[in-house]
């Protein structure tokens, strides 16, 4: 039920990293397969919710292609821009690393698009980020 109590576990068992997501009474009297390696308990969402955050991983991955195909305004703020979008979209298997970072560039291949796109990497400071987040904030309002 949206906005109650989920357990979620992950654990080894037979067939290898496997996660479990219970309701409290069902976890209490759980027994996993195998080895457990991690536990949280998280608000189950609801299906707005749910669309709102894929609504949002969509157009950070549309921010992402759109920043890369615009050729002018190049410069630290895009760059550092490109690279936390090209972080989360890696964090959610969107872009894959090729290798490591060479020269100060990332590569990424684009899973869905079977594109190669070359990221900036720069040292990210609270103070750039904080500089960002503001910037973030003024344009999504």
């Amino acid at each position: 039920m949206p906005g109650e109590p989920v357990v979620c576990v992950i654990f080894r068992g037979p067939d290898g990293l496997q996660r479990a997501d219970l309701s409290e009474a069902e976890a209490a009297a759980w027994q996993p397969l195998g080895e457990v390696l991690g536990r949280w308990t998280r608000k189950a969402e609801t299906e707005d919710q749910a669309a709102r955050r894929r609504q949002a991983l969509a157009s950070a991955e549309e921010m992402f292609l759109a920043l890369m195909q615009e050729s002018g305004g190049a410069g630290e703020d895009k760059e550092l821009l490109l690279q936390l979008l090209g972080l989360m979209l890696e964090r959610k298997r969107i872009l894959r690393p090729q290798g490591r970072p060479a020269g100060h560039q990332q590569r990424y291949l684009h899973t869905r698009l079977q594109q190669q796109f070359s990221v900036a990497q720069h040292e990210i400071t609270p103070e750039r980020l904080a500089v960002l987040s503001e910037q973030l904030h003024h344009l999504a309002s």
